[in-house]
């Protein structure tokens, strides 16, 4: 693979609509290209924190419908081995 020189205009930035120039610091070490569009590197930086509420928001409630899935099992007579992780009839 190739990589361009340093001042190089490797793309234009979806959100902020600036160039992203080799060699211009985060700007263009994070830069990346996500479904067709570029990203620049300040910008995934300034998404790290709605990124991260996500993430755990997402395993939070993975948890509870994990646990509501247990609850209904056992009402009707199965249980979860836990060495296995296989269901069993009680």
């Amino acid at each position: 693979m190739r990589v361009p020189e340093a001042g190089t205009t490797v793309g234009r930035c979806t959100f902020c609509r600036d160039y992203i120039i080799e060699g211009m610091g985060n700007r263009s070490k994070y830069a990346t290209i996500r479904g067709g569009h570029w990203l620049c590197g300040d910008c995934i930086i300034s998404l790290k924190d709605v990124v991260i509420s996500a993430f755990f928001d997402y395993h939070k409630e993975a948890d509870e419908k994990q646990k509501k899935m247990l609850t209904k099992l056992e009402k009707y007579g199965w249980s979860v081995d836990p060495e296995t992780g296989k269901l069993q009839k009680l």
